[in-house]
């Protein structure tokens, strides 16, 4: 196969979607440390090879597929069309290392690092899961980068090991440009089923309509149950709770864990995603900067990281993006960047606004503008202690209707948190810092 432009950006697309799957980043971020890894001053650089453009050096290819395979890249033969789509040589030499590394499985995301913090989580839903009179959907919600994918992978892993009859399959709503993994257009409930015919291999299935797929698959999973993971389900081209009632028929036996910025409703074990506990919390950045070689952070105290868990409210995302930044910035100018989502270099759009836009452009885009103003209201308070309802009327001044009825828009799109108050029957509402930060940004400002 000669070189290709093409082929070449469509394999690095795939690359970056593999990364992205088991690492639970955002697309540029990973864009991002792959320039950083090869030298460069950020992600410009795979972005443009990712338009079709040849890198013109063997020596930044030999580095660029070094790089992915540093990071679970390992298929020999994707490498090998890799090197040849890009105009590398002979590619024996390079693919030699990691010859013997195990391909991955593209149903099944592997996890790259052990998860924190949830354990009694993972031993709870995993009791309902192995029931088998119990719940037949799992569905996970919680707000941008508090750890839906990484929970829905464990569960996944553990799960299959556990009831081996069971076949994992993996599918992303995310509409993604240019890749073979995800797919490029919303997830509708006649995609997902065209997705589960191909991958239990049915017979004739680009001859079968929706409905004869439907029923085949049916018949199918009957006798081979399946661990469907339908994750990101907020970004799917049907509303969610339409696509899961559509799926109900597919289950029993098989099963489905669903992920979303979104709540659920209905007939599911219901996981709503919060930060990490402190302790936990501490863990987690311990790890993360053994994995990212920041020395001073793996023997730092609790005391030490509370003011890096505090500002991140214990999102591993955000603590991902602050150890990643404390690699070469001292920890007051970071978090004075998190806090007030300022841009370190004026007119670029750096790592902080991409991090506030990964995780809340969509759903601010969604809200009306009674709670948008109840935000704005609510960031006023100390993020962990909130408010309870007279408070919030008083402050917002919106009608008790209205007031209500943002409420649940709010809580709904996982913007919004709430535990019980001191009184019976009382609740105190609350939001993530994260939230608080982007609510209070220039960048709500705009959109």
């Amino acid at each position: 196969m000669p070189a290709s432009g093409e082929k070449f950006a469509q394999l690095l697309t795939e690359a970056l979607y593999q990364i992205r799957l088991r690492e639970s980043k955002p697309l540029q971020v990973i864009q991002d440390e792959l320039g950083y890894a090869m030298g460069r001053n950020g992600g410009s650089v795979i972005d443009y090879w990712r338009r079709g453009n040849l890198p013109t050096k063997l020596a930044d290819l030999e580095q660029l597929t070094r790089t992915l395979q540093q990071r679970g890249v390992h298929d020999q033969r994707w490498i090998e069309t890799f090197l040849t789509a890009g105009g590398y040589p002979p590619t024996q030499t390079l693919i030699q290392p990691v010859a013997a590394s195990k391909a991955l499985d593209p149903n099944l995301p592997k996890r790259y690092r052990q998860l924190v913090g949830r354990d009694s989580l993972v031993r709870q839903v995993l009791q309902h899961l192995s029931d088998r009179e119990g719940y037949w959907v799992i569905a996970i919600d919680g707000m941008g980068g508090i750890g839906k994918t990484a929970l829905a992978m464990d569960l996944m892993q553990r799960f299959v090991a556990q009831q081996p009859e069971y076949r994992p399959i993996w599918i992303s709503a995310e509409p993604q440009q240019g890749g073979g993994i995800l797919p490029n257009q919303p997830l509708t409930f006649d995609s997902l089923i065209t997705n589960l015919a191909r991958q239990l291999a049915l017979a004739d299935v680009a001859q079968l309509s929706v409905e004869e797929k439907f029923q085949r698959l049916q018949q199918v999973l009957k006798h081979q149950p399946i661990l469907l993971v339908l994750d990101n389900l907020e970004t799917s081209g049907e509303p969610q709770q339409v696509l899961l009632e559509k799926l109900r028929p597919l289950l029993q036996p098989s099963k489905v864990i669903l992920t979303s910025r979104q709540r659920f409703k209905g007939e599911v074990f219901s996981v709503h995603l919060i930060g990490l506990e402190a302790e936990q919390a501490a863990l987690f950045i311990r790890q993360d900067a053994n994995e990212k070689g920041v020395q001073w952070l793996q023997q730092a105290s609790l005391d030490d990281l509370q003011p890096i868990i505090k500002a991140t409210g214990g999102s591993p995302l955000a603590m991902k993006l602050v150890v990643s930044q404390l690699a070469s910035l001292p920890l007051d100018v970071v978090l004075q960047h998190v806090q007030s989502v300022t841009q370190l270099n004026p007119g670029d759009e750096d790592a902080y606004v991409r991090f506030y836009m990964f995780l809340f452009q969509r759903s601010w885009t969604l809200l009306e503008l009674s709670a948008k103003q109840l935000l704005v209201s609510l960031a006023r308070f100390v993020p962990s202690n909130g408010c309870d309802w007279r408070a919030m009327q008083q402050i917002s001044a919106l009608p008790a209707a209205e007031l209500a009825h943002s409420i649940d828009m709010l809580w709904k799109l996982s913007l919004l948190e709430l535990n019980e108050g001191e009184r019976f029957g009382q609740l105190r509402y609350y939001l993530h810092p994260l939230t608080q930060h982007f609510v209070l940004s220039e960048i709500a400002q705009v959109l």
